[in-house]
């Protein structure tokens, strides 16, 4: 299997239409191998950072945090797309999300999944906005071989998540992703009072986990009870992630319990 770039650089070089025109080639998130997403995340994390001129280092924490937010709300981009989001965002270029907000959103030296997600909902409305203005279809389907080729690390991403649990108890931070996989090929519950259930569950989680969680200093502390009072707001992406998580867990704990039933799943993917 041939490999596939996650990144191109040159791209960042493009004038808007041309890069816009460009993004059909472009390898999206929800298809990029787990390993090189994980490599170009993080690289990404730390390069952009740096040129918004964030003084501190980037915690663990919200590391884990970004990238989850981003594989549930933007995989639909590429990773070429969140490095041009950001190239826009510090020259003003993005369209403010309303009329009185400025027109570079302040990060108040917190490179955060609140702060990421604000900026790529701008660069999803101007893109919007931009495809419109300058008539830029889309793409038509690509090749059948590239198709093969998406299906691969798809499936892939699928084995080595299950490979992963099976050797350490736990799903590798950065897979629930494989939910959304696996819940379409209809291999999880799709009953609401279940789905109802995992995510009371998963709240009641997420507050053990952070009300028991020590901060480092005053900034985590903060952090730390923004999010036990956003957990409690309807429908929460972190709440949601976490009920993906459990139900994933549940789901692989049972699998492995019976060897035929593990190659006759390896087997599909």
């Amino acid at each position: 299997m041939s490999n596939i770039q996650i990144y191109n650089e040159k791209n960042q070089s493009l004038g808007e239409v041309s890069f816009l025109k460009s993004v059909s080639t472009h390898i999206k998130i929800r298809n990029a191998d787990g390993y090189e997403l994980s490599k170009s995340l993080s690289f990404w994390i730390t390069e952009v950072s740096l040129a918004l001129g964030i003084k501190d280092s980037i915690s663990d924490f919200n590391k884990k945090d970004l990238v989850e937010m981003i594989l549930s709300r933007f995989k639909n981009l590429s990773v070429d797309e969140l490095y041009y989001a950001f190239k826009l965002e510090r020259y003003g270029q993005l369209d403010p999300e309303m009329k009185d907000e400025p027109w570079v959103t302040p990060h108040y030296q917190l490179f955060n999944a609140e702060y990421v997600a604000k900026v790529l909902k701008k660069y999803v409305s101007w893109k919007r906005k931009m495809k419109t203005q300058h008539s830029i279809e889309e793409a038509e389907k690509q090749p059948t071989a590239t198709e093969q080729e998406k299906k691969y690390w798809i499936n892939k991403g699928v084995r080595d998540c299950l490979d992963f649990f099976i050797k350490n108890g736990y799903i590798e931070d950065g897979k629930t992703y494989i939910y959304d996989i696996l819940y379409d090929d209809g291999h999880l519950p799709t009953n609401a009072d279940f789905k109802k259930k995992m995510y009371s569950d998963a709240k009641e989680v997420l507050r053990f986990e952070y009300e028991s969680k020590k901060p480092a200093n005053l900034k985590e502390k903060k952090e730390f009870k923004n999010i036990l009072s956003e957990i409690e707001a309807k429908q929460n992406s972190k709440v949601v992630l976490k009920a993906k998580e459990i139900i994933l867990n549940n789901f692989f704990r049972k699998l492995i319990k019976n060897e035929k039933e593990v190659e006759k799943f390896k087997s599909l993917f």
